[in-house]
């Protein structure tokens, strides 16, 4: 009988041991998410063999892609809150509360937000974090799909699931937010066939129309899937001739060498590349080999600080979380912490540009009765004197009467930019 067959148990005992065995997950749970936050942290990934954590828990721990990326993005939210941990155990909060918050938590009022949403439902959480942080009104989406109505789009992939009720976002704010980018979505049709949809902007369409200016007949109208293969085909050759030193011509030997010693030439970059097969070439103690052929990156085995040369023999191609785990092997950790740059600070805002009423509308009218630059800033000058409450027809006939006076001509003729320049 298969230890997974129950119907022997009795009512009773069945009914027992179910709160057990679902506190026992809680628990399990919480060593799951410290772990893999400890093992992160710790960058044994990158030891054992694999590019990012996502990839170790994809590829080692078995974990479908969604299961990957949900326990990841918990487990270091919790590293950064601990409190979560305990709360994962006694069941107040669920790995889908700690994602619908992990986002908010940047927040100076964090230790708040987190026991105000302790024991509630996803449903209340929505609610709590949009009377927290309101946000502007929804666009208003059809339901005809025959009519050709804008469909609304499918939010379960944010854990919404279509047509539940969520909280109305904020009115206070008249404007609306911009959509985030979406991803390329890919469905596979058949055994060599797959249906790309992708969002792109006006820039990218002309270009495409461009594109098909150009090659006229050699492509059919409306194929737009051999446009985009003949595309990729030009970008993979340029991509790997500036990467990898293919589709090129290489240098003679008897040509001078570069004076920088991490210079890797052409052909050596093309010889490495085919030998390790374009694929990372760390290999762990216990002999597996890293998988990922995402931005590789040349290593030198011995480091040029060391007396490295620069050839095939001490060249490999390895992705970017094994090449930082070498340096810190060969170089130091406290070194190369020393060495590596910290993370950028966030863009200062941009200081408001300050205008008196109306000079935009001003400036406009004056443009289009064909005044030049120079005139125009004497105009709005003349304008700017005037008291704020003023109305745009006082500032515009300000702007009139100041470009009238001979004195404006000759200041706007000093001020007009040199022959050729545009007025």
């Amino acid at each position: 009988m298969s230890r997974y067959s129950l119907s022997h148990l009795a009512d009773g005992r069945l009914f027992q041991e179910l709160p057990h065995i679902a506190a026992v997950d809680r628990a399990t749970t919480a060593d799951l998410l410290a772990h893999l936050a400890e093992v992160e942290v710790r960058g044994l990934f990158a030891v054992a063999g694999y590019s990012s954590m996502f990839a170790y828990c994809t590829e080692h721990l078995k974990y479908s892609d969604a299961a990957a990326h949900k326990r990841i993005t918990a487990c270091r939210v919790a590293h950064d809150h601990p409190v979560l941990f305990d709360m994962v155990v006694d069941g107040r909060m669920s790995l889908t509360t700690i994602i619908a918050l992990s986002a908010k938590l940047p927040t100076p009022d964090a230790a708040g937000l987190i026991e105000e949403c302790a024991g509630k439902s996803r449903s209340e959480i929505e609610w709590i974090l949009a009377k927290r942080f309101p946000k502007p009104e929804m666009f208003e989406w059809g339901t005809s799909s025959e009519s050709g109505a804008q469909q609304a789009p499918d939010n379960s992939v944010n854990g919404i699931a279509p047509g539940r009720l969520v909280p109305s976002e904020s009115q206070e704010s008249g404007s609306i937010a911009a959509p985030a980018k979406p991803d390329a979505r890919l469905t596979p049709l058949s055994e060599d066939r797959v249906a790309l949809q992708v969002t792109i902007s006006r820039a990218t369409q002309q270009k495409l129309e461009r594109a098909k200016e150009l090659l006229g007949y050699e492509v059919a109208a409306g194929d737009a899937a051999a446009l985009l293969d003949r595309a990729l085909d030009a970008l993979i050759v340029e991509l790997e001739k500036k990467k990898y030193g293919k589709h090129t011509k290489h240098r003679a030997e008897s040509a001078p060498e570069s004076a920088d010693p991490h210079y890797i030439p052409s052909a050596i970059r093309e010889e490495v590349a085919k030998r390790d097969g374009e694929q990372c070439a760390f290999v762990s103690d216990d002999g597996k080999r890293c998988e990922s052929r995402h931005a590789l990156e040349f290593d030198h085995i011995v480091p040029v600080t060391k007396g490295g040369a620069t050839n095939a023999d001490n060249l490999r191609l390895i992705c970017h979380a094994h090449n930082q785990l070498e340096a810190d092997r060969k170089l130091g950790k406290q070194f190369m912490n020393s060495k590596r740059r910290p993370k950028a600070s966030p863009k200062p805002e941009p200081k408001p540009v300050l205008k008196f009423p109306f000079e935009d509308d001003l400036r406009a009218a004056l443009t289009t009765l064909q005044y030049t630059r120079a005139e125009i800033s004497i105009g709005l000058c003349a304008s700017a004197r005037l008291a704020p409450e003023a109305t745009c027809e006082q500032r515009m006939k300000a702007a009139l009467e100041a470009l009238r006076t001979p004195h404006a001509k000759k200041l706007a003729f000093a001020k007009a930019p040199a022959s050729g320049a545009p007025a």
